[in-house]
């Protein structure tokens, strides 16, 4: 089971990983396998049974104990047949709100599940000041022009800055990640959160 990442990506996490690093990880797969026995403590969450329990197996087989692996369910379980417009807070708010529930802060951040635009914004307050969060498939639409539409480019340069990125403009995946540092002097409003679901539909 190996992370479905290009070599970009995996060699851009690793640069800012090591057996210090206390990990969290939203949306599970190969990539938990991979990366859990590089750092200290691996947290994880899911939000889909079948695939929780395809990388659990997994985990066991490998004996990879390092690891707090949760699965958290939508409220609604066809959001994968209606579009991206329904990956909104009412249905993922459980999933995107255990990341509070971890009760930890975070040297590194992969968001590589369901509502990342939510949890990008849910994890500003339990990254550490020199921690990082990397967004995988940032750059996976038919055309740059349509980011801001997926990312709300205002929300997220408000609380972050952009350290690096790779991209890839295109149905193909590939050099398609970012990675931003949280700013310093900045206060998390919660009223934000709301501002996502209001420009549905993102997707073009």
């Amino acid at each position: 089971m190996n992370p479905l990442m290009s070599k970009g990506c995996i060699l851009t996490l690793e640069k800012y990983i090591n057996k210090e690093t206390v990990f969290l990880e939203i949306g599970s797969g190969g990539s938990t396998c991979y990366f859990a026995p590089q750092v200290k403590k691996y947290y994880s969450l899911e939000n889909n049974i079948e695939w929780y329990n395809l990388v659990r197996k997994e985990l066991d087989l490998r004996a990879i104990s390092n690891i707090d692996y949760r699965f958290i369910p939508p409220t609604d379980t066809s959001y994968l047949t209606k579009g991206g417009e329904w990956w909104n807070y009412e249905v993922f708010g459980d999933y995107i709100e255990e990341i509070s529930n971890l009760d930890e802060e975070f040297d590194f951040i992969l968001i590589d599940g369901f509502a990342r635009n939510h949890c990008y914004l849910k994890c500003f307050n339990y990254i550490k000041d020199d921690g990082h969060i990397m967004i995988h498939d940032f750059y996976n639409l038919r055309e740059e022009s349509h980011l801001d539409l997926l990312w709300n480019f205002d929300l997220m340069f408000k609380y972050y800055d952009e350290v690096e990125s790779r991209k890839q403009i295109g149905p193909e995946r590939g050099n398609d990640c970012i990675v931003l540092k949280k700013k310093s002097g900045v206060e998390y409003d919660p009223k934000d959160m709301e501002k996502f679901d209001v420009k549905i539909p993102r997707y073009v």
